[in-house]
Protein backbone atom coordinates (compact mmCIF):
# COMPACT_ATOMS: atom_id res chain seq x y z
CA UNK A 1 0.00 0.00 0.00
CA UNK A 2 2.84 2.42 0.87
CA UNK A 3 4.60 1.69 -2.43
CA UNK A 4 1.41 2.33 -4.39
CA UNK A 5 0.68 5.61 -2.62
CA UNK A 6 4.29 6.83 -2.87
CA UNK A 7 4.53 6.08 -6.58
CA UNK A 8 7.61 3.85 -6.21
CA UNK A 9 6.82 2.07 -9.44
CA UNK A 10 10.25 0.59 -10.05
CA UNK A 11 10.41 -1.12 -6.66
CA UNK A 12 6.77 -2.18 -6.85
CA UNK A 13 7.27 -3.65 -10.34
CA UNK A 14 10.22 -5.73 -9.18
CA UNK A 15 8.35 -6.98 -6.10
CA UNK A 16 5.24 -7.90 -8.07
CA UNK A 17 7.07 -9.73 -10.85
CA UNK A 18 9.42 -11.55 -8.46
CA UNK A 19 6.43 -12.60 -6.36
CA UNK A 20 4.54 -13.93 -9.36
CA UNK A 21 7.56 -15.80 -10.70
CA UNK A 22 8.54 -17.30 -7.32
CA UNK A 23 4.98 -18.30 -6.47
CA UNK A 24 3.67 -19.39 -9.85
CA UNK A 25 1.50 -22.12 -8.30
CA UNK A 26 -0.01 -19.95 -5.58
CA UNK A 27 -3.45 -18.80 -6.67
CA UNK A 28 -3.80 -16.20 -3.93
CA UNK A 29 -0.49 -14.49 -4.65
CA UNK A 30 -1.15 -14.45 -8.40
CA UNK A 31 -4.56 -12.93 -7.75
CA UNK A 32 -3.17 -10.25 -5.44
CA UNK A 33 -0.37 -9.29 -7.82
CA UNK A 34 -2.69 -9.09 -10.83
CA UNK A 35 -5.13 -6.93 -8.88
CA UNK A 36 -2.29 -4.61 -7.84
CA UNK A 37 -1.01 -4.28 -11.40
CA UNK A 38 -4.44 -3.37 -12.77
CA UNK A 39 -5.20 -0.86 -10.01
CA UNK A 40 -1.81 0.69 -9.21
CA UNK A 41 -0.62 1.23 -12.78
CA UNK A 42 -3.80 2.19 -14.61
CA UNK A 43 -3.00 5.91 -14.27
CA UNK A 44 0.77 5.77 -14.68
CA UNK A 45 2.43 5.42 -18.07
CA UNK A 46 5.84 5.76 -16.43
CA UNK A 47 5.01 2.90 -14.13
CA UNK A 48 3.97 0.68 -17.03
CA UNK A 49 7.41 0.97 -18.61
CA UNK A 50 8.87 -0.26 -15.31
CA UNK A 51 6.54 -3.24 -15.42
CA UNK A 52 7.68 -4.13 -18.93
CA UNK A 53 11.33 -3.97 -17.85
CA UNK A 54 10.48 -6.29 -14.97
CA UNK A 55 8.82 -8.66 -17.51
CA UNK A 56 5.37 -8.33 -16.00
CA UNK A 57 3.79 -9.24 -19.34
CA UNK A 58 5.46 -12.66 -19.14
CA UNK A 59 4.14 -13.29 -15.64
CA UNK A 60 0.62 -12.19 -16.57
CA UNK A 61 0.57 -14.60 -19.50
CA UNK A 62 2.00 -17.40 -17.36
CA UNK A 63 -0.74 -16.86 -14.80
CA UNK A 64 -3.46 -16.99 -17.49
CA UNK A 65 -2.03 -20.22 -18.85
CA UNK A 66 -1.41 -21.91 -15.51
CA UNK A 67 -4.77 -20.94 -13.97
CA UNK A 68 -6.81 -21.18 -17.16
CA UNK A 69 -9.79 -22.62 -15.25
CA UNK A 70 -9.83 -19.84 -12.62
CA UNK A 71 -12.42 -17.25 -13.55
CA UNK A 72 -10.99 -14.67 -11.17
CA UNK A 73 -7.42 -15.02 -12.50
CA UNK A 74 -8.69 -14.61 -16.06
CA UNK A 75 -10.70 -11.54 -15.05
CA UNK A 76 -7.82 -9.87 -13.25
CA UNK A 77 -5.31 -10.81 -15.92
CA UNK A 78 -7.49 -9.14 -18.56
CA UNK A 79 -7.72 -6.02 -16.38
CA UNK A 80 -3.93 -6.01 -16.00
CA UNK A 81 -3.49 -6.43 -19.76
CA UNK A 82 -5.77 -3.45 -20.32
CA UNK A 83 -3.66 -1.35 -17.95
CA UNK A 84 -0.40 -2.32 -19.66
CA UNK A 85 -1.75 -2.00 -23.21
CA UNK A 86 -2.00 1.78 -23.00
CA UNK A 87 1.80 1.78 -23.43
CA UNK A 88 3.02 1.02 -26.97
CA UNK A 89 5.99 -1.11 -25.98
CA UNK A 90 3.98 -3.05 -23.41
CA UNK A 91 1.20 -3.64 -25.91
CA UNK A 92 3.64 -4.95 -28.51
CA UNK A 93 5.32 -7.23 -25.96
CA UNK A 94 1.96 -8.68 -24.90
CA UNK A 95 0.83 -9.24 -28.47
CA UNK A 96 4.01 -11.03 -29.47
CA UNK A 97 3.80 -13.34 -26.46
CA UNK A 98 0.37 -14.60 -27.52
CA UNK A 99 -1.98 -12.66 -25.28
CA UNK A 100 -4.63 -12.18 -28.01
CA UNK A 101 -5.32 -15.88 -28.26
CA UNK A 102 -5.43 -16.26 -24.48
CA UNK A 103 -8.04 -13.53 -24.11
CA UNK A 104 -10.12 -14.95 -26.93
CA UNK A 105 -10.09 -18.41 -25.38
CA UNK A 106 -10.93 -17.06 -21.91
CA UNK A 107 -13.87 -15.14 -23.33
CA UNK A 108 -15.16 -17.96 -25.54
CA UNK A 109 -15.06 -20.42 -22.63
CA UNK A 110 -16.94 -18.05 -20.32
CA UNK A 111 -19.52 -16.26 -22.48
CA UNK A 112 -21.99 -16.11 -19.64
CA UNK A 113 -19.74 -14.38 -17.10
CA UNK A 114 -20.37 -10.67 -17.52
CA UNK A 115 -17.37 -9.57 -15.41
CA UNK A 116 -14.88 -11.62 -17.41
CA UNK A 117 -16.42 -10.52 -20.70
CA UNK A 118 -16.24 -6.86 -19.59
CA UNK A 119 -12.54 -7.18 -18.70
CA UNK A 120 -11.75 -9.16 -21.85
CA UNK A 121 -13.38 -6.55 -24.08
CA UNK A 122 -11.55 -3.75 -22.27
CA UNK A 123 -8.28 -5.53 -23.03
CA UNK A 124 -9.25 -6.27 -26.63
CA UNK A 125 -10.26 -2.66 -27.16
CA UNK A 126 -6.78 -1.52 -26.13
CA UNK A 127 -4.98 -4.24 -28.10
CA UNK A 128 -7.00 -4.00 -31.30
CA UNK A 129 -5.70 -0.56 -32.23
CA UNK A 130 -2.52 -2.42 -33.21
CA UNK A 131 -2.39 -3.92 -36.73
CA UNK A 132 -0.43 -6.95 -35.54
CA UNK A 133 -3.08 -7.69 -32.91
CA UNK A 134 -5.91 -7.30 -35.43
CA UNK A 135 -4.28 -9.84 -37.75
CA UNK A 136 -4.05 -12.36 -34.90
CA UNK A 137 -7.57 -11.64 -33.68
CA UNK A 138 -8.97 -12.16 -37.16
CA UNK A 139 -7.24 -15.55 -37.33
CA UNK A 140 -8.83 -16.67 -34.05
CA UNK A 141 -12.29 -15.43 -35.18
CA UNK A 142 -12.69 -12.95 -32.35
CA UNK A 143 -15.29 -10.94 -34.30
CA UNK A 144 -17.64 -13.92 -34.22
CA UNK A 145 -17.12 -14.26 -30.46
CA UNK A 146 -17.74 -10.57 -29.83
CA UNK A 147 -21.01 -10.66 -31.75
CA UNK A 148 -22.08 -13.62 -29.60
CA UNK A 149 -21.21 -11.98 -26.28
CA UNK A 150 -22.98 -8.79 -27.33
CA UNK A 151 -26.10 -10.84 -28.05
CA UNK A 152 -25.72 -12.73 -24.76
CA UNK A 153 -25.23 -9.56 -22.68
CA UNK A 154 -27.48 -7.23 -24.66
CA UNK A 155 -28.48 -5.19 -21.59
CA UNK A 156 -24.93 -4.63 -20.31
CA UNK A 157 -23.93 -1.12 -21.41
CA UNK A 158 -20.19 -1.61 -20.81
CA UNK A 159 -20.09 -4.75 -22.94
CA UNK A 160 -22.06 -3.05 -25.71
CA UNK A 161 -19.82 0.03 -25.63
CA UNK A 162 -16.55 -1.90 -25.81
CA UNK A 163 -17.96 -4.52 -28.18
CA UNK A 164 -18.83 -1.79 -30.68
CA UNK A 165 -15.36 -0.27 -30.25
CA UNK A 166 -13.53 -3.54 -30.89
CA UNK A 167 -15.71 -4.38 -33.92
CA UNK A 168 -14.94 -0.92 -35.26
CA UNK A 169 -11.20 -1.38 -34.75
CA UNK A 170 -11.30 -4.79 -36.40
CA UNK A 171 -12.94 -3.38 -39.52
CA UNK A 172 -10.60 -0.45 -40.09
CA UNK A 173 -7.16 -0.39 -41.67
CA UNK A 174 -5.87 2.72 -39.92
CA UNK A 175 -2.74 3.10 -42.03
CA UNK A 176 -4.66 2.92 -45.34
CA UNK A 177 -7.66 4.80 -43.94
CA UNK A 178 -9.96 2.10 -45.32
CA UNK A 179 -12.76 -0.02 -43.93
CA UNK A 180 -13.27 -3.68 -44.74
CA UNK A 181 -16.57 -5.36 -45.55
CA UNK A 182 -18.27 -6.54 -42.36
CA UNK A 183 -20.88 -9.26 -42.03
CA UNK A 184 -24.56 -8.59 -41.51
CA UNK A 185 -24.11 -10.15 -38.05
CA UNK A 186 -21.66 -7.41 -37.10
CA UNK A 187 -23.99 -4.70 -38.36
CA UNK A 188 -26.91 -6.30 -36.54
CA UNK A 189 -24.95 -6.39 -33.25
CA UNK A 190 -24.03 -2.70 -33.46
CA UNK A 191 -27.52 -1.60 -34.53
CA UNK A 192 -28.98 -3.66 -31.66
CA UNK A 193 -26.61 -1.97 -29.20
CA UNK A 194 -27.73 1.42 -30.49
CA UNK A 195 -31.41 0.51 -30.31
CA UNK A 196 -31.29 -1.11 -26.86
CA UNK A 197 -29.19 1.64 -25.25
CA UNK A 198 -30.55 4.65 -27.10
CA UNK A 199 -30.80 6.61 -23.86
CA UNK A 200 -27.13 6.01 -22.96
CA UNK A 201 -24.90 8.64 -24.64
CA UNK A 202 -21.73 6.58 -24.16
CA UNK A 203 -23.09 3.48 -25.93
CA UNK A 204 -24.76 5.61 -28.59
CA UNK A 205 -21.47 7.36 -29.33
CA UNK A 206 -19.57 4.06 -29.53
CA UNK A 207 -22.17 2.48 -31.81
CA UNK A 208 -22.36 5.52 -34.09
CA UNK A 209 -18.56 5.73 -34.22
CA UNK A 210 -18.48 2.09 -35.37
CA UNK A 211 -21.21 2.62 -37.97
CA UNK A 212 -19.42 5.68 -39.29
CA UNK A 213 -16.22 3.69 -39.70
CA UNK A 214 -18.09 0.88 -41.44
CA UNK A 215 -19.72 3.39 -43.77
CA UNK A 216 -16.44 4.15 -45.54
CA UNK A 217 -17.04 0.88 -47.41
CA UNK A 218 -19.95 1.06 -49.88
CA UNK A 219 -20.90 -2.58 -49.34
CA UNK A 220 -21.46 -1.88 -45.65
CA UNK A 221 -23.62 1.15 -46.43
CA UNK A 222 -25.82 -0.90 -48.72
CA UNK A 223 -26.18 -3.63 -46.10
CA UNK A 224 -26.93 -1.06 -43.39
CA UNK A 225 -29.75 0.42 -45.47
CA UNK A 226 -31.56 -2.91 -45.24
CA UNK A 227 -32.22 -2.27 -41.55
CA UNK A 228 -35.63 -0.61 -41.70
CA UNK A 229 -35.17 1.17 -38.37
CA UNK A 230 -31.73 2.63 -39.09
CA UNK A 231 -32.81 6.15 -40.12
CA UNK A 232 -35.08 6.85 -37.11
CA UNK A 233 -32.45 5.34 -34.79
CA UNK A 234 -29.71 7.59 -36.16
CA UNK A 235 -31.94 10.65 -36.08
CA UNK A 236 -32.63 9.98 -32.41
CA UNK A 237 -28.92 9.31 -31.81
CA UNK A 238 -28.09 12.78 -33.12
CA UNK A 239 -30.07 14.23 -30.21
CA UNK A 240 -28.38 11.97 -27.64
CA UNK A 241 -24.73 11.91 -28.67
CA UNK A 242 -22.38 14.89 -28.54
CA UNK A 243 -20.39 13.63 -31.53
CA UNK A 244 -21.31 14.07 -35.19
CA UNK A 245 -20.90 10.41 -36.19
CA UNK A 246 -24.66 9.77 -36.40
CA UNK A 247 -25.12 12.77 -38.67
CA UNK A 248 -22.25 11.60 -40.89
CA UNK A 249 -23.75 8.12 -41.26
CA UNK A 250 -27.19 9.52 -42.12
CA UNK A 251 -25.66 11.78 -44.74
CA UNK A 252 -23.73 8.93 -46.36
CA UNK A 253 -26.74 6.63 -46.27
CA UNK A 254 -28.88 9.23 -48.01
CA UNK A 255 -26.28 9.83 -50.72
CA UNK A 256 -25.78 6.09 -51.19
CA UNK A 257 -29.52 5.50 -51.47
CA UNK A 258 -29.99 8.24 -54.07
CA UNK A 259 -27.07 6.99 -56.15
CA UNK A 260 -28.24 3.39 -56.00
CA UNK A 261 -31.82 4.27 -56.92
CA UNK A 262 -30.52 6.03 -60.02
CA UNK A 263 -28.29 3.06 -60.83
CA UNK A 264 -31.17 0.62 -60.31
CA UNK A 265 -33.24 2.47 -62.88
CA UNK A 266 -30.46 2.08 -65.41
CA UNK A 267 -30.03 -1.61 -64.57
CA UNK A 268 -33.78 -2.17 -64.82
CA UNK A 269 -33.81 -0.74 -68.35
CA UNK A 270 -30.75 -2.80 -69.29
CA UNK A 271 -32.33 -6.04 -68.03
CA UNK A 272 -35.57 -5.42 -69.94
CA UNK A 273 -33.61 -4.65 -73.08
CA UNK A 274 -31.50 -7.80 -72.66
CA UNK A 275 -34.56 -10.04 -72.32
CA UNK A 276 -36.39 -8.41 -75.22
CA UNK A 277 -33.43 -8.58 -77.59
CA UNK A 278 -32.09 -12.04 -76.73
CA UNK A 279 -34.99 -14.01 -75.30
CA UNK A 280 -34.60 -16.75 -77.91
CA UNK A 281 -30.81 -16.94 -77.73
CA UNK A 282 -29.47 -19.63 -75.33
CA UNK A 283 -26.56 -17.41 -74.25
CA UNK A 284 -29.00 -14.98 -72.67
CA UNK A 285 -29.36 -17.29 -69.66
CA UNK A 286 -25.67 -17.05 -68.82
CA UNK A 287 -25.77 -13.29 -69.22
CA UNK A 288 -28.74 -12.92 -66.89
CA UNK A 289 -27.19 -15.23 -64.27
CA UNK A 290 -24.02 -13.15 -64.40
CA UNK A 291 -26.18 -10.03 -64.05
CA UNK A 292 -27.81 -11.56 -60.97
CA UNK A 293 -24.47 -12.26 -59.28
CA UNK A 294 -23.11 -8.82 -60.08
CA UNK A 295 -26.05 -7.05 -58.49
CA UNK A 296 -26.66 -8.83 -55.18
CA UNK A 297 -26.33 -5.45 -53.48
CA UNK A 298 -29.73 -4.45 -54.89
CA UNK A 299 -32.86 -6.05 -53.46
CA UNK A 300 -34.91 -4.70 -56.34
CA UNK A 301 -32.62 -6.08 -59.04
CA UNK A 302 -32.29 -9.44 -57.29
CA UNK A 303 -36.08 -9.87 -57.32
CA UNK A 304 -36.46 -8.67 -60.90
CA UNK A 305 -33.62 -10.84 -62.17
CA UNK A 306 -34.92 -13.98 -60.44
CA UNK A 307 -38.29 -13.31 -62.06
CA UNK A 308 -36.62 -12.91 -65.46
CA UNK A 309 -34.76 -16.20 -65.04
CA UNK A 310 -38.00 -18.00 -64.23
CA UNK A 311 -39.60 -16.63 -67.37
CA UNK A 312 -36.61 -17.73 -69.46
CA UNK A 313 -36.70 -21.21 -67.93
CA UNK A 314 -40.38 -21.63 -68.84
CA UNK A 315 -39.81 -20.27 -72.34
CA UNK A 316 -37.62 -23.11 -73.65
CA UNK A 317 -36.29 -26.45 -72.41
CA UNK A 318 -32.80 -25.50 -73.58
CA UNK A 319 -32.93 -22.36 -71.46
CA UNK A 320 -33.93 -24.40 -68.40
CA UNK A 321 -31.07 -26.88 -68.90
CA UNK A 322 -28.52 -24.07 -69.20
CA UNK A 323 -29.97 -22.39 -66.13
CA UNK A 324 -29.69 -25.59 -64.09
CA UNK A 325 -26.05 -25.76 -65.06
CA UNK A 326 -25.41 -22.09 -64.22
CA UNK A 327 -27.54 -21.66 -61.08
CA UNK A 328 -28.09 -24.66 -58.82
CA UNK A 329 -30.75 -25.18 -56.17
CA UNK A 330 -28.07 -24.78 -53.43
CA UNK A 331 -27.28 -21.37 -54.98
CA UNK A 332 -30.92 -20.39 -54.66
CA UNK A 333 -31.10 -21.74 -51.12
CA UNK A 334 -28.14 -19.50 -50.24
CA UNK A 335 -30.05 -16.54 -51.67
CA UNK A 336 -33.03 -17.47 -49.49
CA UNK A 337 -30.80 -17.46 -46.41
CA UNK A 338 -28.97 -14.24 -47.21
CA UNK A 339 -32.13 -12.31 -48.12
CA UNK A 340 -34.46 -13.90 -45.57
CA UNK A 341 -36.11 -10.58 -44.71
CA UNK A 342 -37.07 -9.55 -48.26
CA UNK A 343 -40.47 -10.91 -49.31
CA UNK A 344 -39.98 -10.24 -53.02
CA UNK A 345 -36.70 -12.14 -53.23
CA UNK A 346 -38.09 -14.98 -51.11
CA UNK A 347 -41.09 -15.30 -53.42
CA UNK A 348 -39.14 -15.20 -56.67
CA UNK A 349 -36.41 -17.56 -55.48
CA UNK A 350 -38.98 -20.13 -54.32
CA UNK A 351 -40.84 -19.86 -57.63
CA UNK A 352 -37.62 -20.52 -59.49
CA UNK A 353 -36.86 -23.55 -57.31
CA UNK A 354 -40.33 -24.90 -58.09
CA UNK A 355 -39.66 -24.32 -61.76
CA UNK A 356 -36.58 -26.59 -61.51
CA UNK A 357 -38.56 -29.50 -60.07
Amino acid sequence: VDLVSSGSHHVLSEILCDSMKSNSNDLEIQRLCLRTISSAFKQSNAGISKLVLARAHIEIINAMQHFHSSMEIQQRACAAIWALSRDNSARTALIRKGVCGLIQRAMSRNFGDNVLVEKALMALRALSIDEEARDILHRVSVVHDIVQVMECHCMNADIQRDGCAVLSNMAVEFEKKQASVVSVHVLRAVVAALKTHLSDPVVVESACFALNNFSYEETNLRALRRFTEIFPLLERAQQISKGDHAFAVVEKLQISRAEDESLEEQLHVYLLHLIEQKADVPEVVEEVVEFLRANEWSLRMMAETLSALRLLATKATSHKEILLDQLSIPDLERILRVFEDDIRIQTEARRLIECFK
